[in-house]
């Protein structure tokens, strides 16, 4: 068992912190094309896995390398889109091209340290959380539908959902994440803000309730990540054109 540990991002919400992790592996973004995509569309067809306008949670580890702006840690179509920015963390969540939710992190996250993020989705309100702790929330229009706009989603890149994923990792050569991720998940129901922080504080099992998608990233080298979630295989994880071939993943503790 490895220990992380978390500076403040907020004195008043955000308290210091350190947490144990099961995991000895991550996922390292650091090259021009680096990207993680699905082989197969998000649709209404893919049953739970899909989400298609129902309540949801995403939900991830990362850490950044080195100073960044506007360079994509998830992305689902136009839908949404978490993305760093000046060292802080921007959230947008769009309908017909139009942005209806800004969410902005502090900035005052040093690189280096990994962090908790999630976003939570429910019939009325979307909600985000930074390392178990709530940092924004807004309604949810009722035309919001995951499942119409997320045609494609990706991982370390934005994805237009008209590209494939070979397309895609070479739509914007010169966004280069340098970032590493751990523990990328995907539940069909919205999560609490306690089930959240006992994520947080506890890790993941891959046996937790709800879950569609759940990348631990403990593959090794290869051009896969094997989905861990209830969806199966179907949605395991297609890496893009890797600077260093098959090496996928790494160690960071």
């Amino acid at each position: 068992m490895l220990t992380r540990v978390f500076s403040a991002l907020a004195a008043t919400a955000l308290v210091a912190t350190a947490r144990t992790v099961p995991t000895s592996t991550c996922v390292k973004f650091e090259s021009t094309y680096d990207v993680i995509g699905f082989s197969t569309y998000l649709d209404d067809t893919a049953a739970a896995a899909s989400l298609p306008g129902t309540e949801w949670t995403i939900a991830m580890w990362y850490k950044p390398l080195a100073g960044q702006e506007r360079l994509t840690l998830f992305a689902a179509a136009f839908l949404l889109q978490a993305y760093t920015s000046e060292g802080a963390l921007d959230m947008h969540f769009a309908y017909n091209d139009a942005t209806i939710f800004v969410a902005n992190l502090p900035s005052n996250v040093g690189e280096g340290e990994w962090r908790h993020f999630a976003v939570s989705v429910n019939s009325t309100t979307i909600t985000a959380y930074m390392n178990g702790v709530e940092f924004a929330a807004e309604e949810r229009p009722a035309v919001h539908n995951f499942g119409d706009l997320a045609k494609f989603m990706t991982i370390g890149k934005y994805a237009n959902w008209e590209y494939s994923l070979e397309q895609t990792s070479i739509a914007n050569p010169e966004y280069t994440i340098i970032v590493l991720m751990d523990d990328f998940a995907i539940f069909s129901a919205a999560k609490t803000h306690q089930q959240i922080a006992d994520i947080y504080n506890n890790g993941m099992t891959g046996l937790e309730s709800d879950l569609s998608i759940y990348f631990d990233f403990e593959d090794g080298t290869g051009t896969t990540v094997t989905n861990q979630g209830a969806a199966g295989a179907r949605f395991n994880g297609v890496f893009g054109a890797f600077a260093n071939g098959v090496d996928s993943t790494t160690s960071d503790r």
